[in-house]
């Protein structure tokens, strides 16, 4: 290594061969230097390193993953982060300097790769490392919206039968009413709503003594903020005679 030409192969730097991007490692400010000199003291820089790690590598979109990258000794001449496809795609690629972590959000869900390159020059020329992290950003799980509660009333006819009314079930689905006394005997009914999920039944004599009586409903439907796992309805409240 002779020659201008043959120095800015060796780095990569040209030609036109510019020293400054290795100044500080061949040179001496304000001093010329040989080429003698130049040589010698590229054939003892010190290699360069490249340790990087993700905050982290999945989750739901939107996914903001920083990549931490520890400094280099030596000549470092670019450190660069791209983001890839599977199959090759560039999503996105640029350099920084004066910065310890690359970023990127990912908005679309699927599979990709954050790379990290750093460019250098070592004592054997140019030379380059990279860290590649798979990267799983999935869609965003939005729950299905929770079903509206079915609405019951019930109306006293007085001599201990009552006509229970009812909204919201599902069309012609079996309804099972609950009914419970003041002293939690509890009886259970079954009947269909209409196509339109309706319901009017008509009881009949059931009351046994005096007192609150409690009417709530279901259609089966699950309900998981329920404590029972259960859709119910409201709970409808009227009064036994004495």
């Amino acid at each position: 290594m002779r020659t201008l030409r043959e120095l800015g192969k060796f780095t990569g730097l040209g030609p036109p061969i510019s020293l400054r991007p290795i100044g500080n490692y061949v040179t001496k400010r304000g001093e010329p230097i040989s080429m003698r000199a130049v040589i010698q003291r590229l054939q003892s820089l010190p290699p360069i390193t490249l340790e990087a790690q993700p905050e982290t590598t999945s989750g739901e979109v939107p996914l903001s993953v920083a990549v931490h990258v520890q400094p280099s000794v030596g000549v470092v001449l670019e450190t660069r982060a791209n983001v890839l496809r599977p199959n090759g795609e560039v999503v996105a690629t640029w350099t920084w300097s004066g910065s310890d972590y690359a970023a990127y959000n990912f908005a679309v869900p699927g599979s990709y790769f954050f790379n990290i390159t750093r460019t250098g020059i070592i004592s054997t020329g140019r030379t380059q490392l990279t860290k590649s992290f798979p990267i799983s950003a999935r869609a965003k799980v939005v729950p299905p919206p929770q079903p509206s509660k079915p609405v019951i009333s019930v109306k006293s006819n007085g001599d201990g039968s009552f006509v229970v009314s009812g909204s919201g079930f599902s069309a012609s689905a079996t309804v099972h009413i609950r009914i419970v006394d003041a002293t939690l005997n509890t009886f259970w009914v079954n009947q269909t709503a209409t196509a339109q999920g309706t319901l009017e039944y008509p009881t009949g004599k059931i009351c046994q003594r005096a007192g609150q009586v409690f009417f709530s409903a279901n259609d089966g439907r699950s309900d998981s903020h329920d404590s029972t796992g259960t859709l119910w309805s409201n709970t409808a409240t009227t009064t036994c005679p004495g």
